[in-house]
């Protein structure tokens, strides 16, 4: 089944409006409209007052240039029907400039015949709605890209506002709860005193429970408040210029006492040379190390070890490692690791927390422009690892 075609035909040589009809008429016979023009200004004319499938515009039209006919439809955005440029001339250069303006073919007019005439317009036609399709179906990603965007910014600011009232709920409940917990911890305590009259040893060892549970549960409303207090403060804003050996030697000093008491023996290796300074927060990055030494000793073996060093890696980056021959952590585990409040395989241990030191360790790290990572395997024991950026210059030592 043979389409019908509207052609605009822009053409001043009488001669050659002739033969392109007649070619028309071989190729389509009656299934065509043709409306003749012999100049740019028609053609504009025509193009804005009719839609054609196709443009046949002769290249020069005495001192005018077709291709001024194929800029004005491409700044009008009218470009959705082909225009096929015709040329007395075979030259490159002419080819290219068509091409570059948006033509769709051009046709050296000696060449031309009833099938190459054709088959340049079903091409071109074609070629048209390709490219049209393509711009519909980009304007539609486009579009749904834009919707979806602006979906999940409306998820983000429901999941930062949710997480806005959790914390504040979290805030308002820790705090709420302190008070009465100093209330129910201090008559305790002056009951294990005899403050308020002698007890008996059942007496004393319920009140011990109540005093030890509530220590616990004192503890953990504590770390809740630091954890919360953490994510909102601004102390990161402040940087100093520290070795990182004196802040770990520091560090191992305060964590010895808590090895003692577990018989766990604290190493250390040696610094690197030269000695690499980094400018960090000193009170984020004690804090971040106590709780990596912290963890380290209170999951490790009876007799067991840890061992901290740090070594300059990249010639830019520190990485300091603590590594522990405690139980390890399960591939499964591993994957919930920097979880907040997630104490994995130690929820009923014997050991008390909050499951958030891990996730407040990253956070500072992270705030530092560092890396926080590990490698556990169960029963071997474990190596967390944090990595900082160093100054450019050493400090020198007088």
């Amino acid at each position: 089944m043979l389409l019908h075609y509207s052609i605009l035909l822009v053409e001043d040589d009488d001669d050659d409006v002739m033969l392109t009809r007649e070619h028309l008429d071989n190729a389509y016979g009656k299934n065509y409209t043709l409306d003749h023009v012999s100049s740019i200004s028609s053609a504009m004319a025509c193009a804005e007052n009719s839609n054609y499938d196709v443009y046949l515009v002769d290249y020069r039209l005495g001192a005018e240039d077709g291709i001024e006919f194929v800029h004005h439809m491409a700044g009008e955005n009218r470009l959705a029907a082909p225009i096929i440029l015709l040329t007395g001339m075979n030259q490159r250069e002419t080819d290219l400039r068509a091409m570059s303006a948006g033509a769709t073919d051009y046709l050296v007019k000696q060449n031309i015949d009833a099938r190459s005439l054709e088959r340049s317009i079903r091409y071109s036609i074609n070629q048209k709605r390709v490219e049209e399709e393509v711009r519909r179906l980009a304007r539609e990603l486009e579009k749904r890209v834009a919707e979806r965007t602006g979906e999940l910014n409306l998820a983000k600011e429901d999941a930062e506002q949710a997480n806005q009232v959790k914390s504040v709920f979290l805030s308002a409940m820790s705090h709420e709860l302190r008070t009465p917990m100093n209330v129910v911890l201090g008559h305790a305590d002056l009951l294990l005193n005899d403050h308020l009259g002698t007890l008996n040893e059942a007496q004393k060892q319920s009140v011990g429970e109540i005093y030890s549970g509530g220590n616990i549960l004192f503890e953990l409303i504590t770390k809740i408040l630091e954890y919360l207090d953490i994510f909102t403060s601004t102390i990161l804003d402040d940087r100093q210029k520290i070795w990182a050996d004196e802040l770990i030697s520091e560090c191992v000093e305060h964590s010895r006492s808590l090895a003692d008491k577990r018989g766990i023996v604290l190493r250390t290796g040696s610094a690197p040379e030269p000695r690499p300074y980094l400018r960090v927060n000193s009170e984020a990055l004690r804090r971040v190390l106590s709780i990596l030494l912290s963890n380290a000793i209170l999951y490790n073996r009876p007799d067991g070890s840890v061992t901290i060093s740090s070594v300059l890696i990249d010639e830019d980056m520190v990485r300091i490692s603590i590594s522990d021959t405690g139980v390890g952590i399960s591939q499964e585990m591993q994957l919930f690791l920097f979880q907040p409040f997630n104490r994995l395989e130690q929820k009923n241990g014997s050991v008390s927390g909050a499951g958030v030191g891990l996730v407040v360790a990253q956070h500072l790290i992270e705030k530092m422009d560092g890396r926080i990572g590990f490698v556990s395997r169960k029963d071997e024991g474990s190596t967390f690892w944090i990595e900082l950026p160093t100054m450019p210059e050493p400090i020198s030592v007088d």
